[in-house]
């Protein structure tokens, strides 16, 4: 059984009934879904959900858990939206990218890794502590912390993941990089009129 990993994650009825969206809003969000971190409108996206951030003492990083064990943590409204969005006190908090492409909530209080926000709340975790345990990004793609691209999987395995498969995709992405730079013009216009409203 040790060579399994379990990847859920776990729907109530309403919230899947907030999943059903339109074709066209499906394309288009496929297309952005890698963008969220630029998209900042307080607005919920089509299909998007909200969930609130509770008191993870088990699952959070170590040097996380004193601040949710403080006082000062009740004034904070934490929810994690299904396409790694994060709102703090009804406002989404821009995304700061640091450390090899992963991005980062950096307030005052709080500096904490988007997909570990994600992880901890829409992916089922069946352990009791996290200190064994690293949250994979699936694609290896830092900028997609979306819960069906996130994993929870112990350190020892995590290791063994090559993190970047350059030999495999460096000719492919010399094919492609023109086609990408106008897909990016694309995708920048939408998320810039996503973020008028």
């Amino acid at each position: 059984m040790e060579d399994f990993i379990s990847h859920n994650v776990i729907y109530s009825l309403d919230e899947l009934k907030k999943l059903i969206i339109s074709k066209g809003d499906a394309e288009i969000l496929h297309k952005i879904k890698r963008f969220m971190y630029k998209i900042t409108c307080k607005q919920n996206l089509p299909g998007e959900i909200f969930r609130k951030y509770p008191k993870n003492i088990k699952y959070a990083y170590v040097n996380f858990r004193p601040f949710l064990e403080s006082e000062e943590f009740k004034n904070y409204n934490i929810e994690i939206s299904n396409y790694g969005r994060i709102k703090i006190n009804n406002s989404i908090e821009p995304q700061v990218e640091e450390k090899e492409g992963w991005f980062y909530i950096k307030t005052k209080k709080i500096y904490y890794p988007v997909y570990r926000f994600v992880a901890e709340v829409w992916c089922e975790c069946s352990f009791e502590d996290s200190s064994s345990w690293q949250v994979h990004h699936l694609s290896n793609d830092g900028n997609n912390n979306t819960p069906e691209n996130l994993i929870w999987i112990k350190d020892v395995s995590h290791n063994f993941i090559p993190k970047y498969a350059l030999d495999r995709i460096n000719n492919y992405v010399k094919d492609k990089i023109v086609e990408t730079q106008t897909e990016n013009e694309e995708i920048n216009k939408i998320i810039e009129i996503i973020n008028t409203y």
